[in-house]
């Protein structure tokens, strides 16, 4: 998705001039390619068609333009219909891919829109582009340079302005038509939108203001020497495989109404994911990593209890060994009997409450 955005633009701008005057038959075999390797192609395509109408300022001028190209516009839609109709239609209406990713589509209704906002896309696009990390010195330097960027743009770029927002806003659209999930790996082609506001920022301040390039060269230092740290820490504690399909597979050969299942916040999508691969439907707690693990741990046994359960399945996975110890010491304090069974990254808790 990445490289594919990336290119796009880049050979859009590039050639910019020639494509107002004509679209190549070039382009035309290369938007192909790239609608086979990557489907949000077409978001990126239709910000830059619309770009491209941009510049065309009149009526007139796009008239002309489109019966100019007419059969490469021609050949581009029976493409695209054809690439609807056998591969795209039949993905997006497939009723489990419906279900699973919900949560994700861009809600119609308008007093849901803002919880989404709040709950969904600004914890996404923090995933994405890590800029609502008060804790990280390179979110303030991005999101600087990036709507620093977006104004220099729109005052001397806007067609590049218009191609951005209109991608953002197509890609929203077809969300809320429920065709496309607005989940951080699914938007991975957004990067070259980011990357573009912000290289424009750097080299208007690195042309305009002359005396400030020690300030400039000390911000590009600090975003590498962060970035670099970051990479560091990641290669040092190394990447650990994290198998919790077989602990899954325990869960439900055991499960039944005198048992409780608590997953570790963590453990959330992985757990969801297989246990929609295996077409069950179980209801579980959440054990938070940021809240008081006591508080937690009393109100999960309390509840356990009054409710008539003898069983507790808690699963860890992901990042789990720090609040996991904590969680055994309060266990083996209150003398519970527990069985551990360990997997590739991950464990599973099986407490006895009789």
């Amino acid at each position: 998705m990445f490289r594919v955005s990336l290119f796009l633009l880049y050979y859009y701008i590039k050639n910019k001039d020639e494509f107002i005057k004509n679209i190549s038959i070039t382009f035309c075999f290369i938007i192909i390619i790239c609608l086979l390797f990557s489907t949000p192609t077409v978001f990126v395509l239709g910000g830059i068609a619309i770009s491209i109408l941009f510049n065309l300022k009149t009526p007139k001028n796009i008239l002309n333009y489109i019966w100019g190209n007419k059969y490469k516009i021609i050949a581009l839609l029976a493409f695209s219909l054809f690439y609807y109709y056998f591969y795209l239609k039949k993905s997006t209406s497939v009723s489990e891919m419906q279900n699973y990713w919900n949560n994700t589509f861009v809600p119609t209704e308008m007093d849901k829109i803002i919880p989404w906002l709040r709950s969904h896309l600004i914890p996404t696009l923090g995933s994405i582009l890590n800029l609502f990390n008060r804790r990280n010195i390179n979110s303030y330097i991005f999101i600087s340079l990036f709507l620093f960027g977006m104004f220099l743009l729109f005052k001397q770029k806007k067609d590049i302005f218009i191609c951005i927002v209109t991608t953002t806003l197509i890609t929203l659209f077809v969300s809320a038509l429920k065709m496309y999930p607005i989940s951080s790996r699914l938007l991975v082609f957004w990067y070259p939108l980011t990357f573009i506001p912000m290289a424009t920022a750097i080299v208007f301040l690195l042309r305009k203001v002359i005396r400030k390039k020690v300030l400039i060269s000390l911000c590009l230092i600090l975003i590498t020497a962060f970035t670099v740290n970051a990479n560091y820490k990641i290669l040092k504690r190394g990447i650990e495989r994290q198998e919790v399909v077989n602990l899954i597979s325990i869960i439900n050969t055991n499960n039944n109404n005198d048992t409780k299942i608590i997953l570790y916040n963590s453990s959330i999508a992985a757990y969801d994911y297989y246990q929609f691969l295996n077409r069950k439907d179980t209801e579980y707690e959440i054990f938070y990593r940021d809240k008081d693990i006591v508080e937690q741990m009393d109100s999960i046994i309390l509840s356990s209890k009054n409710d008539g359960k003898n069983k507790i399945f808690f699963l860890f996975s992901h990042y789990w060994k720090y609040v996991f110890d904590e969680v055994e010491q309060y266990l083996q304090q209150n003398n519970y009997d527990v069985i551990k069974v360990y997997d590739t990254g991950a464990v599973l808790l099986i407490i006895d409450l009789e």
